[in-house]
Parts: structure tokens; sequence; C-alpha cells
């Protein structure tokens, strides 16, 4: 395949998120048999609202004192820390390289006190002293200090893109020659009145989502984060895929739901597959925001019915939840490996299909050489992003 952009190799990937905890575990439960029961022991027993993980004692002591607004920067912590490990990168390398660092979040850099902010608003003056943590809580920030990065450094809140825009970021940094390594995806948890926005928008379901369904109720939402370290072909390491193309694109059309013609899906899937020198009919699978939402999964699964007829179609927030700024950094970490693994994953909660979609998802794991894939994101706003990535050899 002729590559139209300097070559970027995914080297690491790491992962945190109700399908598992770590590359391993999620690849296990992802790729293997055991799809069923990948909600065990990973979430809060005391939330059923949405996939809240239960953070570990162990996780929670490396902060002296820990508050909800640094569990962000905990999970891209715990996810980075799997990725270096994936692509045998020590501290000493960091200190050694140009590392930059691109995460993406809706929460992470957000005001956690709600307490503060609640009697704030009812014109009381609380203590400000909780402020000064929210101060914190830029995560790409606080993992540059923790680990002492020396390249650049930014979060991007950019709703359910954020995640595939800091992918995107970071592969131009490296084609800038602004650093040698990118650490780069999303982090997110989930505040009660983000579920309650949602439920507003009546966008929420009860259960467990069913992306692509033609009894779908809407979205689950789901707390993790999903890292993938990024190096200019060449590098020392192996890769494991290869950042062939990113696009973006707007709708200008709505502010919560998708056009429905997928005008701005369309336009940054033309400009991935141009920046990967890719036709249409290479692409092998395309891993779908697949939110569960009605209008959502219209207009995406109609865009791939028209464009990608020989596609395969992966859905995942069935087993993550929708992890809204992180969402696009672990389905890049998911779509990775099923490049690498040569597996494709169950799309969990997918049951029966839509004629209105025209398009079906994986009911089973499908084994098969697969060179080219897409990651789907769609936001608020009308903002679509899209991600190309390769098989190497």
């Amino acid at each position: 395949m002729k590559v139209a952009r300097t070559p970027v190799w995914i080297t690491g990937i790491g992962c945190v998120s109700a399908a598992g905890i770590g590359r391993n575990d999620s690849t296990r439960r992802l790729l293997g048999e055991a799809v069923s029961g990948a909600f065990e022991n990973l979430l809060d027993p005391g939330e059923s609202r949405f996939f809240k993980l239960r953070l570990e004692e162990k996780w929670r002591a490396r902060f002296p004192r820990f508050h909800e607004g640094e569990a962000p920067n905990l999970l891209a912590l715990f996810a980075i820390e799997d990725a270096l490990d994936s692509a045998g990168l020590e501290a000493a390398d960091l200190r050694r390289l140009r590392v930059g660092i691109c995460l993406g979040s809706t929460t992470g850099g957000a005001n956690y006190q709600e307490e503060f902010a609640t009697a704030y608003n009812t014109g009381k003056l609380p203590d400000p002293a909780p402020l000064m943590e929210s101060f914190r809580n830029n995560s790409a920030q606080f993992i540059a200090r923790e680990l002492g990065l020396r390249g650049p450094v930014q979060l991007v809140n950019n709703a359910c893109t954020s995640g595939a825009d800091a992918i995107g970021i970071g592969a131009s940094w490296l084609d800038a020659s602004l650093c040698d390594v990118v650490l780069c995806g999303g982090t997110e948890i989930i505040l009660v009145k983000m579920y309650y926005g949602f439920k507003s928008l009546m966008l929420s379901s009860d259960r467990p989502c069913r992306p692509f369904d033609r009894n779908r109720d809407g979205l689950t939402l789901g707390e993790g984060a999903g890292v993938v370290i990024l190096e200019k072909a060449g590098s020392p390491r192996r890769p494991l895929a290869a950042m062939l193309g990113y696009g973006c694109g707007s709708d200008a059309h709505h502010p919560t739901s998708p056009h429905p013609e997928a005008r701005g899906l369309a336009l940054a899937t033309r400009t991935a597959l141009a920046q990967a020198g890719a036709a249409a009919g290479a692409v092998d699978f395309i891993n779908v925001h697949g939110t569960a939402t009605r209008h959502n999964d219209l207009a995406e699964g109609r865009f791939i019915a028209a464009n990608f007829p020989r596609a395969r179609v992966v859905a995942t927030k069935g087993v993550t939840g929708h992890m809204l700024g992180a969402a696009g950094g672990i389905e890049a970490v998911f779509t990775v490996l099923s490049l690498s693994n040569g597996r494709l994953p169950v799309s969990r909660g997918f049951g029966e299909a839509d004629p209105e979609i025209g398009v079906e998802p994986t009911r089973t794991i499908e084994e098969g050489h697969y060179g080219c894939a897409l990651s789907f994101s769609l936001g608020f706003g009308g903002i679509n992003s899209v991600l190309c990535l390769g098989r190497t050899p």
C-alpha cells in the first residue's frame, strides 16, 4: 500500500476499561472465548447506572491524598505504563528521548468538586481550597510531570472525538520533528451529573448498550483509558501496527444529532484515506463509533453500507460503555489488537439486524488477514474524526 504521509509506527499499546485491566487481559477477553465474563470483578458494585471502574487500593496508594479529581490521571498513568511495557520503553529511555504527550478527555481538567460547585452556584462562599486540587487535573500535564517528559504537552477536549484527535495530533508532532516519541490517546471518568445530562437528552439506556441492534435504546457510559505510543518508522522497537492517516470533519448540522447523510464523517474518512494513500476497497474492517443511539447508528451504518460494502464492522462499546473523550483512544488500541492478532471481537449487545442500517457487526470472533482498518469517532456538535491504521510486515 502506498503511504502518502510520513510513516508512523505504533510501537506500544495500553488500556484499562470494563473490557479488562491492561492490554493482555483485554486481549483475552475481547479476542478469546470468555467475552461474556468481561465485567466480572472490574466494575464498582455500588454503581449500576454506568460502567464505573473499581479502583484498586494499590492504585490509589500511589497518590498521597487521593481524590476523585485524580482518577483520570490515575487511569491514564496505568494505561501509559502498560503501553511503555508493551513497547519495551523504560524510564531511562524517556529521559534520553524527546517524548511528547497528547491526551483527550472531557473530564481530565474539569472541576470535580461537585459539593463546592453546588454551594457556589447557590450563592454560598465555600472554602476555595478544593479548587487547588482541580487545577492539577490536566491529565497530560500530570503525566508529563510524573514521568519527566521533555516534549510537547497537550490536553484535547473535543467531546467524543478527543481521544482520536489526540492520536492524530501526536502523529503531526512526529511529522514536524517536534519529538521522537508520542504518548497519545484518552482518559475518562464519569461524573453523576454527566450521566444525568445524557439521561435528560433521552440518549442513555438502563441496560448495557446494543450497538447497531434493531432494538437499541441508547448508550451506556463507561470509564477507562486507552493509549498508543507513536514513533517514526525505523524505530529500534518492533511495530505493532502503522498509523497511516487521520482526518476530521464537521457536520455543521445539530448540537447533538449527526447529519443524516454523515456529511462530516464522509469528509473525515476521505481525508484519512488520502493521507494513507488507500482506496475504500482496501479497508478490511471498521471499528465503528456505535453508541447504540437511534440516529448515530443509523447515519454511521448507512454511510458504511454505501461506501464500504466489503468491510467487516466491529462495535466494542457493548463491552466498554461509551468512554466519551477516551473512546477514540481505547478503540484505536482495540483496532491494533485486531490487526496484530488477525481476529475481530464479538460486537457485544448486537443480536437483531436493523434493515434501516444495512450492515451487521460481528456476531462471533472472526479470523483473517486484516491489513487496513478505520476507527470512527463521532461527537456532539457534529465533529467527526477517523484514524486509518494498518498492519506492518
